[in-house]
């Protein structure tokens, strides 16, 4: 059986951006605002900002109903969690999902985890509930 690399932070956003080519402009503008500054050079642009900006893009995608563009983006997100490696897994809950539960509502909430979030997710989006609930050991592996 071959083994797939795991997803690293410089590969994350390549599947996602092919998964979903709408997010497309949205990355190009994000990549050159950030492209001049200094830690770009060394690091790359600001991944955690681009995230919280995804989390935005899907709270308007799940008001628009927009079903295809959410499908492919969740199953991308499902991968971070599952084939990332500590960066790209620890970005898809603490840069992703709890963004991602700062901009929505409950009902979307609901959504969410009864039909958008793979099961990786989903348990990584109640342990962020937990976490924030008080327990501090929530989100250890």
């Amino acid at each position: 059986m071959v083994t797939e690399p795991p997803i690293t932070r410089e590969t994350m956003f390549t599947e996602l951006l092919s998964a979903v080519p709408a997010l497309q402009t949205q990355w190009d503008e994000f990549v050159c605002e950030y492209e001049g500054e200094p830690e770009t050079q060394t690091d790359g642009p600001p991944l955690y900002l681009f995230l919280g900006d995804l989390a935005r893009w899907t709270e308007t995608q799940l008001r628009k109903r927009n079903s295809g563009d959410l499908q492919a983006m969740f199953e991308i997100v499902e991968r971070w969690h599952t084939q990332g490696d500590d960066y790209v897994r620890e970005a898809a809950t603490i840069g992703f999902l709890e963004a991602l539960q700062g901009v929505t509502t409950k009902r979307q909430q609901g959504a969410l985890i009864n039909r958008w979030l793979g099961p990786e997710s989903t348990l990584w989006w109640h342990r962020l509930n937990a976490f924030w609930e008080g327990d501090s050991t929530a989100l250890q592996e």
